[in-house]
């Protein structure tokens, strides 16, 4: 019985460890690329109307914003997901980077992974537009990223498909491509 006291103590102070040490940087946990037969102009437009992400990215329920001002740096949104045996819960959004047709970047608070998404958008031919994703998560520490990161970037990466075939989709005009 002592000896497994012990055992637990000595794992319980490593996992404390861990949980303080830090990454140096946000891990990335997604990066995505689509193109979408759409100008970057009709793409951007419609990516950075954050009110129309319930359309695309799945578990999004509502989305609006804040405060009624131009999309800028700090301009804030509140949307909610749909979860499993909670049900739906609400997560805050602020815009970090917003640069018109090329860059759109917004953070979460959701607790679970503190998202950073990060969208830029570049000309791929007459009428074409490669909208590249990329998710970081600001949680840093090697506890975080030994255990649940692991399990984030597995589901992340199949909802961030999803939503970007989605997004694909609505804005070439051929609705659920999913058939569902």
């Amino acid at each position: 019985m002592m000896g497994k006291l012990i055992a637990l103590a000595i794992v319980s102070t490593i996992a404390a460890i861990f949980a303080q040490i830090e990454l140096n940087n946000d891990p990335l946990v997604v990066t995505k690329d689509v193109v979408i037969k759409k100008n970057r102009s009709a793409v951007f437009g419609y990516v950075s109307n954050l009110r129309t992400y319930p359309s695309w990215y799945p578990g999004l329920v509502w989305m609006q914003e804040v405060e009624h001002s131009n999309m800028k740096p700090g301009k804030r949104f509140i949307g909610a997901y749909w979860v499993p045996i909670i049900g739906e819960l609400n997560e805050n959004f602020k815009i970090v980077a917003y640069d018109e047709n090329k860059k759109l970047a917004f953070e979460s608070d959701f607790f679970a992974h503190q998202p950073r998404i990060v969208m830029t958008f570049q000309d791929e031919g007459k009428d074409r537009t490669r909208l590249t994703w990329k998710m970081f998560t600001q949680r840093r520490s090697y506890f975080f990223f030994g255990t649940f990161f692991q399990i984030f970037k597995y589901t992340l990466d199949q909802r961030v498909t999803g939503a970007l075939l989605t997004l694909r989709g609505n804005l070439q005009g051929e609705g659920n491509v999913f058939g569902i």
